[in-house]
């Protein structure tokens, strides 16, 4: 379940200061999700970016994920759309209470 948070951000923008505030607003904090490269199209989305952070609540978990945009910048730059996606029993009220 992909969940689209309406945020867009430029390319080579910086998603830091978002994932602080979502960090310090969930009980669990954010968790930094490593994975090796191979599970991309697996059990996680075809592109999780690197530094990709994950939150868990009473048996799901959500990690934040990007899309790339069709629409662009006024410079004609990339813009990307950052979201939710679940996993798991609960996974729809994890997300929700999820300020982005």
């Amino acid at each position: 379940m992909y969940l689209a948070a309406g945020m867009k951000v430029r390319a080579m923008e910086s998603p830091e200061w978002m994932e602080l505030f979502v960090s310090c607003s969930l009980p669990s904090g954010l968790i930094r999700m490593l994975f090796p490269q191979t599970a991309k199209g697996t059990v996680l989305t075809e592109d999780p970016y690197p530094s990709s952070t994950a939150a868990v609540d009473k048996g799901a978990v959500t990690y934040l994920a990007r899309r790339l945009l069709n629409e662009k910048t006024a410079e004609d730059e990339k813009l990307w759309e950052f979201g939710v996606i679940g996993h798991g029993p609960g996974s729809a009220p994890c997300w929700r209470t999820s300020p982005t």
